[in-house]
């Protein structure tokens, strides 16, 4: 935070090879600083009970006929899919 302060007292300041460092440096200095509060702010976040608990998806193809099926068949291998590049392969499928 203090190379921040620095750099906008030197983007008002006389130097002009200063003023050119802080015309560079400060926009990096800000998305740091944004990524790094974005970053707190997830850590303050306190964790949920639920978390660690498994969770149900029951999938039905509904009212459509054979287009819904098809849908239904493609959303679960799109979840399967997800779940395995996730590492959460151990997950249990029944089909009716």
């Amino acid at each position: 935070m203090a190379d921040i302060e620095f750099y906008k007292e030197a983007l008002s300041g006389d130097d002009e090879e200063l003023r050119e460092l802080a015309k560079d440096e400060a926009p990096q200095l800000e998305e740091r600083r944004e990524k790094l509060e974005s970053y707190i702010r997830q850590l303050l976040i306190p964790k949920d009970s639920q978390d660690e608990k498994n969770a149900i998806l029951e999938i039905r193809a509904g009212t459509g006929g054979d287009e819904a099926s098809l849908f239904a068949g493609d959303l679960l291998r799109m979840y399967l899919k997800y779940l395995r590049t996730q590492r959460l392969e151990n997950c249990n499928t029944k089909r009716k």
